[in-house]
């Protein structure tokens, strides 16, 4: 029999005989009918569960009993364990490295671990992605300890691959997520400014420079006239206004 976590379960043991026997269930020697979350039903040998826990698997004997004898039989109770993330942790990697997000997880069975980019529906599958070949997902499971580790590795990192991206871990009593985070840096850049006009002013009038730069980390930005440090000369017509990272 299977049964799944936090979920109720029912078995019946139907046995014959005259007078009509009783039933019993047994498991590591105690009566399940005096067990915690179980009921027994001795005239039909109904056994009930109101909450199934992963140590409730194992083997189960039924005993059928009147005042000629008893007759006994053994099942085995699988209890499908819901799958859980317990470990993604979020990673900072700079463009055209290498970057693996790793995902763990564990259930029974061994859950399977896939992932997809946040506010998308598309899993990536196994192997390399057709529609980007610098993405490779691998996998490795352990049934007997019912652990997992999904690894979502990028080879070539590019801006694109920047933001969230879920961790999603199956089996057949349920789907686990979990939400980690990829930071891709990259050198400053004026590629957003580039084709700004210039600026005209006229003799004795304000003329406002702007300089803008993307960059993660953010970059510190300095102002030079003629290869000299503006903030050095000591020119009271040049001021620069809000001074510092961008």
């Amino acid at each position: 029999f299977e049964a799944i976590e936090g979920q109720e379960f029912s078995v019946i043991c139907t046995a014959h005989g005259k007078p009509q026997p009783k039933v019993q269930w047994i498991k590591d020697g105690k009566d399940m009918a005096l067990a915690d979350r179980w009921s027994v039903v001795a005239h039909n040998g109904q056994m009930s569960s109101t909450r199934v826990e992963e140590n409730d698997r194992g083997i189960y004997t039924c005993i059928a009993r009147n005042d000629a004898g008893f007759v006994e039989q053994q099942t085995h109770l699988t209890v499908v364990v819901k799958p859980k993330v317990y470990e993604l942790k979020n990673i900072t990697i700079s463009t055209n490295a290498e970057g693996i997000l790793t995902c763990k997880a564990k259930g029974r069975p061994a859950p399977q671990i896939t992932f997809r980019k946040w506010g998308t529906t598309h899993e990536y599958r196994l192997g390399h992605q057709e529609d980007d070949e610098n993405i490779l997902l691998e996998q490795s499971v352990d049934n007997e300890l019912g652990e997992s580790t999904g690894s979502l590795i990028i080879s070539r990192m590019a801006r694109t691959h920047d933001g969230l991206y879920q961790c999603l871990a199956r089996n057949k009593g349920d789907t686990a997520f979990e939400v980690g985070h990829i930071a891709v840096e990259y050198a400053p850049n004026f590629d957003h400014i580039k084709d700004l006009p210039p600026v005209f002013s006229w003799e004795e009038r304000v003329a406002n420079l702007s300089c803008m730069a993307m960059a993660f980390p953010n970059a510190t930005i300095e102002w030079r006239w003629n290869e000299r440090l503006v903030r050095e000369m000591q020119d009271k017509f040049l001021e620069i206004v809000e001074d510092g990272p961008r």
